[in-house]
């Protein structure tokens, strides 16, 4: 008679590189910046996002706050943009040094570490707000495009 329960043998699991890519990183809530609310299942669950994706969500929320505006931040958090737009600067290209300068600041102040490097900035303006976008890497090599539109505080 055949044996019932067959046994095999098991191959051994090989972790490829995009499972241990951020492992370190810790996992979130998915936000939708587009409705400015949370993502949900059709169960009305809250959904959460990779590690990664919490790293890009993280990086555009910095980048889209003004730093020292909310009280719950620490000083370490967010952007200096608003005497840059609000004042008028006839040398965009000094705006732009220093747009990039404090968006660094702000990404490389990361309390998880895991921000490692920023750089590839390109500025789109407009009458009132400037759209920022530049590549922000990873501490364990992953990049990521940020795109963030800043408006001129009132």
């Amino acid at each position: 008679m055949p044996d019932l329960f067959p046994s095999f043998s098991v191959p051994d699991y090989i972790e490829s590189d995009s499972a241990q890519s951020n492992q370190n990183f810790p996992k979130s809530v998915l936000f939708d910046f587009n409705s400015g609310d949370f993502v949900r299942d059709g169960a009305g669950r809250l959904v959460e996002s990779s590690g990664y994706d919490a790293w890009v969500q993280w990086c555009i929320k910095a980048i889209a706050t003004q730093r020292y505006a909310c009280m719950a931040y620490n000083s370490d958090y967010g952007v200096e943009t608003d005497g840059i737009l609000s004042s008028s600067l006839s040398d965009k290209d000094a705006a732009e040094a220093q747009i990039a300068s404090t968006v660094t600041d702000a990404l490389l102040a990361d309390q998880n570490n895991r921000t490692k490097a920023v750089g590839y900035f390109d500025f789109s303006w407009l009458k009132d707000s400037v759209t920022v976008k530049c590549v922000a890497t990873a501490t364990d090599g992953a990049t990521a495009n940020i795109s963030v539109n800043l408006q001129r505080g009132d």
